[in-house]
């Protein structure tokens, strides 16, 4: 495809000149040509150049001007947005029970299937079994000439009898799992970043403390909720690095703005052009290109790219001498199409990956006005002003809203429900639960629904919402820091108000609490809270049978690898270095191999690192498995530095 400015040649269909950055006309032709624009002139769409010439709008009609007029509060009449009335509630009852019953249906079915295949395997494996024992175990039978065809036709039986017996064992592997699963965790595949206070210097590891990378500058890092990929966003320069388990991207150019999707496989991020003019593009990750996908004379900020690229909103404005926002737009693109118009002061907030589910708020006195959302094309007021944090599940179809000091959740553009009279600051996840942090406005979780999960307030008390949406308190913390929930996040231990360190069993069916012991000043516990180890004061103790257990004295510190379950502490003397240990099963403490004049210790998200001084030199150690330690890094103080998490504009 050639430019008409500057004649060169670019890829086939590309929209915009790699080396000029014109647009370039489009391949269609005849009928294609066509209906594609006749679409677009009747939709409102118009390709960026620099005469942009703004669509019309699509979701902000007639209806959309009424609902953001002055009358009646900036709200126009309420069934315009969400529709009421005891048949439409009805209808939609109907509609639900329907589809709860279809699915369950097919999870039935499915569920059949797997066991009658699992019927037909087992049985294949057992007649094949039992003719092998008759003709090739029975020495009676066997000649004792027996040629090494018939050896190597046995272990041919033998080998289709370990697959049978493998298939087994996956299928009820398989048919045991739960088709939803209820948390999302931290990948095998999750990467470290540690910056530097002391020197601008950033180091990239993965889970084995391999170091992959190393990075001059201060950046701050940007983490999927897994863990699975990050931006390293440098503060001074103003650019970004992409970086996974075995890809680095850097950006050169400056970035006003920037995103990543979920699945870390795309990065949606605005550049100043020339000409007073401002590109946003999008780079794939996987297939490493990076397109221009808009560019206009005004800013692009709040931008959002959904796993797999297909869906990315973004704002855009322009800002007058007094530095106020003016001329607020917000715009989709929705499968590699042409930018929609989405509104005039709105502000995407947040999207499900198909689109089904759009938050966004509108701009009231150049700040944060009423909450909305476009649940399948229809509107839903969710609160009257944004004051407080958001919080969605994995997939937004549900999200949780603070207003007058009560908490709300709505499902899929329902109206909302009041399920707690106070404000929430977290929802409780297990150790190494998935959650992404987007700055200070929302957070999102790896949990497939707020149902049956718990949920904790500002009064550090801790609330189980049920199906019905019913919160009932179950607890009372003493700080955030001092809760853990099991791994299927049906059992939980913390240290009460009173330094009581308890348990809770049973959470979803019926809660059983227990006083475990007294005088807690902290503890760790395995994943499935089955081993329990605590302090008291300096001294370190195991739970086995409903007894403690003391394992050392004068501990100093504590941490856990979670994957092998081992404690690891750290025993500290007047010089301010210690030695390590580590105890298994409540074993009796033993010492960690080169873990002497030890200056502190941390865990990592599979493993546990420490500090010492080597040669005059500060290094740093890793610990994957066991008490096993790896050297991995000198030269930096870790006592001192930030492991800054999951943080997004």
């Amino acid at each position: 495809m050639i430019c008409k400015q500057c004649g060169r040649e670019n890829e086939y269909n590309a929209r915009f000149c790699a080396y000029c950055e014109a647009e370039l006309p489009m391949q269609e032709s005849g009928l294609a040509a066509s209906k594609t624009s006749d679409y677009e002139s009747d939709q409102g769409f118009a390709r960026p150049d620099s005469d942009y010439e703004a669509p019309q709008v699509l979701v902000t009609g007639s209806m959309v001007d009424d609902l953001f007029s002055d009358k009646n509060n900036g709200i126009a009449d309420q069934q315009r947005i969400t529709k009421s009335g005891s048949e439409l509630h009805r209808k939609r009852k109907h509609q639900k029970s329907s589809a709860k019953r279809k699915a369950k249906k097919e999870r039935k079915h499915r569920q059949q299937r797997l066991e009658q295949e699992l019927k037909s395997r087992l049985q294949e494996s057992q007649e094949a079994l039992s003719q092998y024992m008759y003709q090739g175990l029975n020495q009676d039978v066997i000649e004792e000439d027996e040629t090494k065809k018939n050896k190597s036709l046995r272990w041919s039986i033998l080998g289709v009898i370990a697959g049978l017996l493998m298939t087994v064992v996956i299928l009820i592997y398989m048919s045991s799992r739960n088709e939803k699963t209820d948390y999302t965790f931290i990948t095998k595949d999750a990467i470290e970043v540690y910056t530097s206070t002391s020197e601008p210097v950033s180091y990239v590891f993965n889970a084995q403390g391999d170091m992959l990378y190393k990075e001059d500058g201060y950046f701050l890092s940007y983490y999927t909720a897994d863990h699975s990929a990050a931006i390293l966003y440098d503060i001074n320069e103003r650019n970004c690095i992409y970086v996974n388990n075995h890809k680095r991207k850097e950006f050169d150019s400056v970035m006003e703005a920037f995103a990543m999707s979920e699945d870390g496989n795309f990065i949606v991020y605005s550049i100043p052009g020339g000409l007073g003019k401002y590109y946003l593009r999008l780079y794939d990750a996987v297939s490493d290109k990076d397109i221009m996908i808009d560019n206009q004379t005004k800013h692009f900020e709040l931008l959002n790219v959904l796993p797999g690229g297909k869906l990315i909103s973004y704002v855009t404005y322009t800002m007058n001498e007094k530095s106020e926002l003016q001329a607020v737009q917000s715009y989709l693109i929705s499968n590699n199409k042409t930018p929609e118009l989405f509104g005039n002061n709105l502000c995407i907030y947040a999207a499900s990956a198909d689109g089904n589910d759009i938050y966004y708020y509108e701009l009231q006195d150049k700040s944060m006005g009423s909450f909305y959302e476009r649940h399948a094309g229809k509107y839903s007021l969710l609160s009257e002003a944004v004051s407080s944090k958001l919080y969605f599940n994995r997939d937004y179809s549900q999200v949780l809203i603070g207003d007058n000091g009560s908490y709300y959740l709505s499902n899929q553009g329902d109206e909302r429900r009041k399920i707690l009279e106070v404000m929430i600051t977290d929802v409780l996840l297990p150790i190494k639960g998935a959650v992404a942090t987007r700055s200070r406005a929302f957070n999102t979780y790896g949990i497939q629904s707020f149902e049956g999960k718990l949920l904790l307030a500002e009064d550090k008390s801790v609330w189980f919402l049920n199906k019905d949406l019913q919160s009932e308190k179950i607890a009372t913390i003493k700080d955030s820091m001092s809760v853990t929930l099991s791994e299927d996040g049906n059992n939980m231990i913390y240290i009460d108000q009173f330094n009581n360190l308890v348990k809770l069993s049973g959470i979803t069916e019926r809660t059983a609490s227990k006083t475990i012991t007294e005088k807690v000043t902290g503890y760790k516990a395995s994943k499935d809270l089955s081993q329990i180890y605590f302090l008291r004061e300096d001294s370190l103790y195991y739970i086995e049978n409903n007894e403690e257990h003391l394992i050392s004295e004068d501990v100093n510190d504590l941490c856990m690898n979670y994957e092998s379950e081992v404690i690891i502490f750290l025993k500290k003397d007047q010089s301010g270095t210690g030695t390590l240990y580590y105890s298994k099963n409540g074993s009796g403490p033993k010492p960690v191999e080169g873990g002497s004049k030890v200056e502190g210790i941390r865990e990592w998200n599979f493993g546990v690192i420490y500090q010492k001084y080597v040669n005059g030199t500060r290094a740093v150690f890793y610990n994957t498995k066991g008490a096993d330690f790896q050297f991995i890094m000198d030269g930096i103080n870790l006592m001192e530095e930030e492991n800054t998490r999951s943080q997004q504009e």
